[in-house]
């Protein structure tokens, strides 16, 4: 029996969507806080990590809405439109000169970030062959994998040899592809199971059973637990490591 195919041009796309976002997102991650503590004078360690938290902190809050967001408009739509904004928040970057205006950028950038990660995995999920699943999206999870080691390694080093301005014009050229990528993934749903579904949720009110899965709740708290310890670290290390020299 011949296995179905997992690496199609629709799961290659999809994965490098999300390869480019979160590795865009944790160069960001990394260099902002030391970006803002070097250059702006009276920004301390405490504001230096508010940068990274308040953009998270927009993305818990619409993090909830988005399947039921995806489930309306639909995942491609919202695959496209947040890919978008996400590229547009990103050169925004350059123009910033004050760490209220910082502030109000990462919350704003958190809103399409939320939205278009889910999304990159929903659609995944949907590309992956049934049989497949499991090895398939083993393989749509290591994009961010690599994204974690690129993106920081990616962003420290690009700001020892050019200012953080350019550092932000190259990560966009990244968001930019993923545009064009998003462009090239095509959603494997039915036109009319898509419209009876459409149908069926705008008569349907929204309700908390739509917004939490009781079942995924044990799970959901170990990766709590786990990304508690991990944003931790990540969000400040590179502060550490300048203390050290």
């Amino acid at each position: 029996m011949t296995k179905e195919k997992i690496w199609t041009k629709n799961f290659i796309s999809i994965s490098l969507v999300n390869l480019f976002v979160f590795t865009t997102f944790y160069a960001l991650l990394t260099t902002l806080p030391l970006y803002v503590m070097e250059e702006w004078g009276g920004v301390t360690e405490a504001k230096g990590g508010l940068v990274v938290t308040v953009m998270l902190l927009a993305a818990i809050v619409i993090r909830p809405l988005s399947g039921n967001i995806l489930s309306r408009f639909g995942k491609r739509k919202m695959l496209i439109l947040t890919v978008i904004l996400f590229a547009l928040s990103v050169i925004v970057y350059v123009f910033i000169q004050n760490f209220t205006g910082l502030l109000v950028l990462r919350f704003w950038h958190g809103i399409p970030f939320a939205i278009l990660t889910t999304a990159t995995s929903a659609l995944a999920a949907d590309i992956v062959p049934k049989t497949r699943r499991g090895e398939g999206l083993g393989y749509f999870t290591m994009s961010m994998n690599l994204a974690i080691v690129i993106g920081p390694f990616l962003g420290l080093t690009l700001t020892q040899f050019v200012t953080y301005k350019t550092m932000v014009i190259i990560l966009n050229i990244f968001t930019i592809i993923s545009v064009f990528l998003a462009l090239l993934v095509k959603d494997h749903h039915k036109a009319s199971k898509d419209i009876e579904m459409k149908e069926e949720k705008l008569t349907k009110k929204l309700s908390l059973q739509d917004l939490f899965e009781k079942n995924a709740l044990s799970t959901s708290f170990i990766g709590l637990l786990i990304s508690f310890a991990y944003s931790s670290i990540i969000s400040y290390i590179s502060v550490y490591a300048n203390d050290l020299g």
